[in-house]
């Protein structure tokens, strides 16, 4: 540790994170399971409710989540790390846009009851932002779509 760093070990869902507190602000040094502590309660609700809907369905099928950059977790990993799916509205609707049309690169418009958001398909996949993002003023360096809103 340098001089005027502390670290302090806190327990957050049942891991030891490490905070280093420099010059007066806390840094995390493992975010990911900082963020997705709290998230992890709605997480298992919402996952056990769509296995539950497909049992009572008589569907005999793999559920699988979209994560934020386009790929599929499974059921498992998204209740333990519920913050790779966060931004996955936008990403479901850029994966959706090449499925439909064939397209390999687009500019896809993803229009909600109020918003919309603009993204770029690249490859069959959303382009990926470059800049840092923020979830609940933390800053995080998830892999996030690139999107204006």
């Amino acid at each position: 540790m340098g001089q005027g760093q502390v670290r302090l070990g806190i327990d957050v869902g049942g891991t030891n994170t490490d905070v280093v507190i420099m010059g007066g602000q806390q840094v995390l040094a493992s975010t990911t399971q900082f963020v997705n502590a709290p998230l992890s309660p709605l997480a298992r609700r919402v996952v056990t409710s769509f296995v539950q809907a497909f049992a009572d369905l008589s569907i005999n099928a793999p559920i699988y989540i979209s994560q934020n950059h386009g790929t599929l977790i499974s059921t498992e990993m998204a209740m333990r790390y519920p913050i790779l799916t966060c931004a996955a509205g936008p990403t479901n609707s850029i994966r959706g846009a090449a499925f439909l049309t064939g397209l390999t690169e687009a500019i896809v418009v993803d229009i909600a009851g109020t918003t919309s958001d603009i993204g770029l398909l690249l490859n069959n996949f959303p382009r990926e932002t470059t800049t840092a993002n923020y979830i609940g003023g933390v800053r995080t360096n998830f892999r996030m779509p690139g999107r204006w809103t």
